[in-house]
């Protein structure tokens, strides 16, 4: 996308000047006296608590700066640190793990809440090109939504570079270490999900195998990192197969979407996007890093009684109610990191660069229909009541035909109260009139059965000369002519 031409925004301007000035009274009441600093505010009085003064903005930055806790600061500055810490360690997750955090501050501070018209792309941010810009922009205002600290502190960090890049490294110090525990996490679990083939010639490892014996070491780890274009090709010989991509006589990059991307059953090599990112073993794997271990073999995320005391699981924590691209892509980009034979953390491998893997995985939620179909079976996967398709080894749940037990109940209720209410009743007069009712009703029965059983010995003659002319009541005349 083209850069916009802009005249220079008066908004923003005055923004940056007003936040400037603000900031040198600040430091001068400071410096004159140190016992009375001045709070410096921001317009939202909700978000009074999280702004500080001057003071406590420096003592922050410089608790940030241990990197390790806020031991001995002030509750203020501490609670502070803490909601910027859960933020840091929020960020690869649900924003990207390669995320430039430094720019992202930058270009997300100096533009936040300036309509993009506004907007004057000089000076620092005239380093980036317009994309660049849009998505830095979605970036932050994802992260200030997580992190309101962020926007009440807005004026402090304005016009400050070495805050911004002090907050930056601290983000990244945290999200860093969030990543190692979620590498740990899938490093540790991911062989428990592995599907089940079939095939003796392909044996799934043991839960433990060793780092360095996984990746193309391995025929089942190996077969899940093959492109999915290429898996026919590896399952004719998988033996060779590996033994050609550890000698370096077959590489993959980036561009081709491996086979642990797909369900088992389901490719179609004409649209490769068809059923992409709608795998079974992703799912466990994903279940397992946001909802817990037991998540992955149940479905049913991790409660939160005595017995799973401590920290809760991710999406309980952040209160995550809707699986988005983020969450997806991420957990993938671990995951290949657990299948491969590298001992150590490194996003890449051989040719297959993890930044573009992860920004390619995020391409691909560009298309407005397809992004639609699949983020409706992952919310429908992870947070529907009874609506799961797969099980974690990849073969359909089988689930009753027909209605259930308990509708087939309420349809038999209603069917006998249906029933009930199309037999008359006496029900809407009073007791005593029921009553009188119902003794008249047998009189007029007995005077009717009377006079009936007298009618009937008056004509029984002609009833039986009807019967032999085998007549009619419509034939008197023909009777009576025979």
């Amino acid at each position: 996308m083209s850069r916009p031409e802009h005249q220079g925004s008066p908004p923003q301007a005055a923004r940056r000047s007003a936040a400037a000035n603000s900031n040198d009274r600040e430091l001068s009441s400071s410096a004159e006296n140190d016992n009375e600093p001045t709070n410096l505010r921001v317009s939202d009085p909700q978000e009074d608590d999280d702004t500080g003064s001057y003071d406590e903005f420096i003592e922050l930055l410089a608790v940030m700066g241990r990197h390790k806790h806020a031991k001995g600061a002030s509750p203020n500055v501490v609670a502070r640190y803490e909601k910027y810490k859960d933020a840091g360690r929020w960020l690869p997750r649900g924003i990207s793990p390669v995320c430039d955090v430094k720019s992202m501050l930058t270009v997300g501070i100096t533009l936040f809440d300036i309509p993009e018209e506004d907007w004057e792309l000089t000076g620092e941010l005239g380093k980036y090109e317009y994309d660049e810009i849009l998505k830095f922009v979605k970036q932050y205002n994802a992260f200030q939504a997580m992190c309101p600290v962020i926007t009440a502190q807005l004026a402090l960090f304005e016009n400050k570079p070495d805050a911004i890049a002090d907050l930056a490294e601290f983000l990244e110090s945290k999200g860093g270490k969030a990543r190692t525990d979620d590498v740990q996490k899938v490093k540790d679990s991911c062989l428990k999900y592995l599907p089940e083939l079939g095939r003796s010639d392909i044996q799934n490892p043991p839960d433990n195998l060793a780092k360095e014996l996984r990746g193309f070491e391995n025929l089942a780890t190996g077969r899940l990192l093959t492109p999915r274009s290429m898996r026919d090709v590896f399952d004719d010989n998988p033996t060779q197969f590996c033994l050609k991509a550890r000698l370096g006589e077959r590489a993959f990059d980036a561009d081709d979407f491996a086979t642990f991307l797909y369900p088992e059953h389901h490719y179609d090599a004409g649209d490769p996007s068809e059923h992409l990112l709608m795998s079974p073993y992703l799912l466990a794997n994903f279940r397992a890093m946001y909802q817990g271990k037991k998540s992955a073999s149940t479905g049913q995320g991790e409660s939160s009684s005595k017995a799973n005391a401590g920290r809760p699981v991710l999406f309980k924590m952040w209160k995550v109610q809707t699986v988005t691209p983020e969450y997806i892509c991420y957990c993938a980009f671990i995951l290949r990191f657990g299948l491969t034979s590298q001992r150590f953390w490194d996003e890449n491998d051989g040719e297959h660069i993890g930044k573009q893997f992860y920004n390619n995985l995020m391409l691909l939620f560009e298309d407005e229909a397809w992004t639609k179909k699949t983020l409706a079976w992952w919310n429908k996967e992870i947070f529907g009541k009874m609506t799961h398709e797969l099980a974690p080894n990849g073969n359909p749940v089988q689930r009753r035909n027909g209605p259930s037990m308990l509708e087939l109940i309420k349809i038999r209720r209603l069917e006998r109260a249906r029933a009930a209410s199309a037999t008359p009743a006496l029900t809407s007069r009073g007791p005593s009139e029921q009553i009188e009712g119902a003794a008249d009703a047998r009189d007029d029965e007995a005077q009717e059965t009377t006079a009936h059983e007298g009618d009937q010995g008056s004509h029984s003659g002609e009833e039986e000369d009807e019967g032999e002319g085998g007549g009619s009541g419509d034939g008197d005349g023909d009777g009576g002519a025979h």
